[in-house]
């Protein structure tokens, strides 16, 4: 089924959104373990007297943390303040931590560095409300679609993130932070143009479900924490992989 041009606009402003900021989560996955293992003896790769590798952990165990907390966090609060004005925020305080995380990064300081990666994750929890878009504005006829085009997007980050990251590395360790505050801040258009002000008067019932969405079903279905806890364990696999294969 063909969509409308407002649909369509929704749609490439929510794909972009998904894309930008699964890149941001992987681009750190090849660039990190050079950074901190074949990086200079200093302050900021052996900071605290700790060795590199377990600073290493630390860093990259940040950016999920901040992301865990986000999705749980930024979802329901864009019920209340509006989906636009949470994702224009959000990838705007994204842009302003990517670049916190360069200057940690020319500055040599870690705790810096740590804080600035727990904070660009908090607001990468902004695809919740990317999904939570397309389920306000598609009916059963195009939600199969759109969401098929989201999840497209989503694994298009995972391939492209690693790749962005280990081509900008060799500019700087600080250049592929900057360049992903820039691409935030030119996403912040798109958003504006595409995703309208405010919800749909008539939601699907699937956009009530996922507005309403917590830990609560956790708590509640055990069928579902057994999906979760699988779903963990194998995630827990794949990016130990990608993070520590580089070492």
């Amino acid at each position: 089924m063909t969509l409308d041009r407002a649909s369509l606009r929704l749609l490439v402003a929510v794909c972009a959104v998904t894309l930008l900021c699964t890149i941001g989560v992987a681009m750190p996955y090849p660039i990190l373990a050079p950074i901190f293992v074949d990086g200079p003896v200093d302050g900021f790769t052996h900071f605290g007297g700790m060795s590199p590798e377990w600073l290493l952990g630390v860093a990259l165990a940040a950016n999920p943390a901040g992301l865990l907390v986000g999705s749980l966090v930024i979802g329901p609060m864009s019920d209340r303040l509006g989906r636009r004005r949470v994702l224009v925020g959000t990838l705007l305080a994204g842009a302003v931590f990517n670049l916190a995380t360069a200057g940690a990064l020319e500055a040599r300081l870690y705790p810096l560095f740590v804080l600035a990666r727990f904070a660009t994750g908090l607001t990468e929890g902004n695809i919740a409300v990317a999904r939570a878009l397309l389920a306000d504005h598609h009916g059963e006829a195009t939600r199969v679609r759109a969401f098929a085009w989201l999840n497209a997007f989503q694994y298009g980050g995972w391939l492209l993130g690693p790749l962005a990251g280990g081509l900008l590395l060799v500019f700087g360790d600080a250049v592929p932070f900057s360049s992903a505050a820039v691409a935030m801040l030119g996403c912040i258009g798109l958003v504006m143009i595409g995703v309208p002000a405010h919800r749909p008067d008539a939601a699907p019932p699937a956009a009530r479900a996922a507005a309403g969405s917590t830990l609560a079903p956790l708590v509640h279905d055990p069928a579902l924490r057994r999906l979760f806890l699988l779903q963990m364990a194998y995630m827990c696999g794949v990016t130990a992989l990608y993070d520590y294969a580089p070492l």
